[in-house]
Order: structure tokens, then sequence, then C-alpha cells
């Protein structure tokens, strides 16, 4: 019985490594890529800005003077 309990120790403690392994680059280029989407989201949203506000001045009415 000791030695089974110590090679499931033992697959689980590999199984851990490999995801391990497996999962932590993946997690850190989701991390980035995210990290990316939010600064390409705040762009458009500053270009958005710029835009409503070049709409609002074609829209204005001209004073005439």
């Amino acid at each position: 019985m000791h030695d089974y309990v110590l090679s499931v120790a033992v697959y689980t403690e590999n199984v851990v490594h490999i995801f391990e392994g497996l999962v932590g680059p993946l997690l850190q280029r989701l991390e980035h890529r995210l990290s990316d989407n939010e600064r390409h989201l705040e762009q458009l949203r500053e270009e958005k800005e710029q835009l409503k506000e070049e709409l609002n001045k074609l829209h204005s009415p001209v004073k005439s003077r």
C-alpha cells in the first residue's frame, strides 16, 4: 500500500509539473495580450473623442460677422 501511495504521489507531482510548464507560458501570453488590448482600447477611446470633437465643429453653426 505504501508503494502505491508513493507512486500516486510521484505521478501527481509529475502531472502538476507538466501542467505548470504548459499553463505558465499560456497564462503569461494571455496577460500580455490583455495588456495590449487595454492599451489599444484606450487609443481607440481617445480617437473617438477626437472624432466627436471634429464632428461637432463641422455641425456647429458658423457665426457671421
